[in-house]
C-alpha cells in the first residue's frame, strides 16, 4: 500500500512476501493490497490483505470480526484493515483463491484444460481435417 497514507503506522507490520499486488482506484481513493507470504515453516509463513479507505475520499467500511469466544463484533466506518494469514496451508489456499478470482474476472472464462486434455482436443481436430 502507499505508506504515505497510514498503513506504515499499523501496529501489525506487513510480512515479507513472495508476491505482492496493489490496486488503487484514484476516483474513490480506495486501495487494496494482497501479499502472498514467503514459504516458511508452518506458523511462521504469513500472507496478508490490506484494505485502505483512508486516502481522503473513500467511504468508510463496515467490518465484522469473530473473537475467540465465538462472538461477532461489528465495527462501522473503519478506515483501514490489515489481515495477517498465518500458515503454509493457508498460504497455499490464499494463493489458489487469488488465482481463481483472477480467472473468474477474465472476459472469457471456462474450465482450464490440462496439457493432456488440450493435446487430445487439438489432435481430434487434426484428425477431422
Amino acid at each position: 500500500m502507499n505508506d504515505n497514507y497510514g498503513m506504515a503506522d499499523c501496529p501489525i507490520p506487513a510480512p515479507e512476501t513472495e508476491f505482492k499486488y496493489t490496486e488503487s482506484d484514484v476516483a474513490s481513493n480506495f486501495e487494496i493490497e494482497f501479499g502472498v507470504g514467503v514459504d516458511d515453516h508452518k506458523y511462521d509463513c504469513k500472507s496478508y490483505v490490506d484494505v485502505n479507505a483512508d486516502l481522503g475520499g473513500a467511504y468508510g467500511m463496515d467490518v465484522a470480526i469473530k473473537n475467540q469466544n465465538g462472538e461477532w463484533i461489528a465495527l462501522e466506518e473503519i478506515r483501514a484493515v490489515r489481515v495477517i494469514i498465518r500458515g503454509e496451508y493457508e498460504r497455499n489456499s490464499f494463493r489458489h483463491a487469488l488465482q481463481k478470482v483472477g480467472l473468474m474476472t477474465l472476459p472469457i472464462y471456462g474450465k482450464m484444460k490440462t496439457p493432456e486434455e488440450q493435446w487430445k482436443e487439438e489432435n481430434a481436430i487434426r484428425e477431422q481435417t
